[in-house]
């Protein structure tokens, strides 16, 4: 029979030659149990705020001294996601160091929503002290009709520099979105 002459190199290979089958033989033996499911149609949209196009006019012509008019600007809030705003009205003129507007006299400057009365910006003065930003008038939370109703009056003390004047107005509505 043949001798074997045992070296460090030949009993280090045997070792590793036997750790790696017994590795081998133990990657079968120790798996654990794993399952998996996915949601894939998950979404989030955003709401929406749209005050709609605004309807009427500031429209008098040939007013004349103590003639009185009024007149109506209206919109409509629509939301989606149960978001309420604050609503904010402004109103100036193209020209501010036009002195007309000085002589047109507010009778009543009223906010209404839905047909009724939730803010009165002016119940005198002249257009010059209505121009600027009303903040904060009301809480509007969707399907709501807006109505701004002004009454006018040239003012009786008007003077002849005046005749054929004119004024542009502009009137913007502005919906914010509330924080909680």
């Amino acid at each position: 029979m043949t001798e074997i002459e045992l070296t460090r190199r030949r009993i280090l290979a045997g070792v590793l030659v036997i750790g790696l089958a017994a590795a081998a033989a133990g990657v079968g033996t120790f798996a654990l149990f794993s399952d998996e499911a996915t949601s894939p149609d998950n979404t989030i949209n955003a709401g929406t705020l749209n005050l709609d196009p605004v309807d009427g006019n500031f429209t008098v012509d040939n007013i004349y001294p103590t003639q009185s008019t009024t007149q109506n600007i209206t919109t409509s809030y629509q939301e989606s996601g149960d978001i309420g705003s604050n609503l904010n009205v402004s109103i100036s003129t193209a020209d501010p160091s036009n002195a007309f507007s000085d002589q047109l006299d507010v009778d009543s400057a009223v906010l209404k929503v839905d047909g009724s009365t939730v803010e009165t910006l002016a119940d005198s003065g002249t257009l010059s002290d209505l121009e600027g930003t009303h903040s904060g008038l009301t809480t509007l939370n969707g399907g709501e009709d807006i109505a701004l109703e002004v009454t006018f009056t040239l003012g009786e003390d008007t003077s002849n520099t005046f005749q054929g004047d004119s004024l542009d107005i502009t009137v913007s509505f502005n919906a914010t979105q509330q924080t909680e």
